[in-house]
């Protein structure tokens, strides 16, 4: 029996040490050990998989408006820095991976309802947050459904961003 157990460890550490076990059972993980994005402006790293190599970036701006009696009002607005898998270009959309970023006194006033972004009937996930600032993931992020929106979701399960103070 002892060596039956023996040959059993054996053979456990061979087919992990030489990842048969993926060929048969693939991992649904993701591994976050592909270039990262760094932004030392607000102090965040965002992990990436090696499929992400040679992702490029674009800045816009998120936009809220406070309903007045005489109509709508800018309340507030932000960075929105979006970082795009490196097959995304103007011809080929995929799902990006969005970063809003809130000062804190910001977040704090959205969390308290003083203005809403976005029409979502839920507000933007937090993804992390340092001293100065907070970066949370638009609600509707991925309602397009485009190409690469699993991988996407699986990278955001992984909790790839790093926050920073400093």
């Amino acid at each position: 029996a002892i060596r039956l157990a023996i040959v059993f460890i054996i053979l456990c550490y061979f087919f992990v040490s030489l990842k048969i076990f993926e060929v048969f059972w693939p991992s649904s993980e993701i591994r976050l050990n592909g270039a990262g994005y760094s932004n030392t402006n607000y102090g965040f790293t965002v992990k990436l998989p090696e499929s992400w190599n040679g992702f490029t970036t674009s800045t816009s701006k998120w936009i809220c408006h406070k309903t007045k009696v005489s109509g709508y009002q800018k309340f507030a607005e932000g960075p929105l820095l979006i970082i795009h898998h490196p097959s995304w270009n103007g011809d080929n959309s995929r799902q990006d991976i969005p970063v809003m970023v809130f000062t804190v006194k910001q977040w704090e006033d959205h969390s308290l309802g003083k203005f809403y972004v976005g029409n979502a009937p839920f507000p933007p996930s937090k993804l992390g947050s340092n001293s100065r600032y907070v970066f949370a993931l638009p609600a509707q992020y991925n309602d397009a459904f485009l190409p690469g929106y699993e991988e996407v979701e699986k990278i955001l399960e992984a909790n790839p961003l790093i926050a920073i103070d400093g």
